[in-house]
């Protein structure tokens, strides 16, 4: 519709569509309404600090919903967002500074064997793919990792 969106926005109301093959390899629209994205951002403000996301790396590609997390919730926390192509461009941006990382286990590997995890770096959350002990030991083994 070209119509103006309602505002403010009910809890039904699409709050974004997304599109998945799932696991039955045939392409479909998800249409994800307000009270899920809601839900989401009021858990994730719940499970951390306004410090923690202070500067969220964006790595996540806008067609995956975690891109959401990377996006929204450090902007409704008062946080900001650094913009990457992926992960481990990390490690060609030295400027760039976060305090949480969310990336996917094998762009974590790439970015520990590249030592471009930043110090400021409080959390890291992991997703996405099978997650190796010995990357998690790492990751938490990295001196200064909250």
């Amino acid at each position: 519709s070209e119509a103006p969106a309602p505002y403010p926005a009910g809890d039904e109301d699409l709050a974004y569509l997304i599109y998945t093959s799932g696991s039955t390899g045939r392409p479909k629209g998800v249409a994800i309404p307000y009270r899920a994205l809601r839900a989401f951002l009021g858990w994730a403000r719940t499970r951390f600090t306004p410090e923690d996301l202070e500067v969220v790396l964006a790595a996540t590609s806008v067609s995956f919903d975690l891109s959401v997390f990377e996006v929204f919730l450090p902007l409704a926390v008062g946080g900001s967002l650094r913009l990457v192509d992926n992960a481990p461009h990390l490690a060609d941006q030295p400027g760039v500074r976060p305090t949480l990382i969310n990336t996917v286990p094998s762009a974590m590997t790439e970015l520990l064997r590249a030592g471009a995890i930043p110090r400021d770096v409080r959390v890291v959350n992991l997703a996405g793919e099978p997650l190796p002990r010995t990357l998690a030991d790492a990751v938490y083994a990295r001196a200064g990792s909250a």
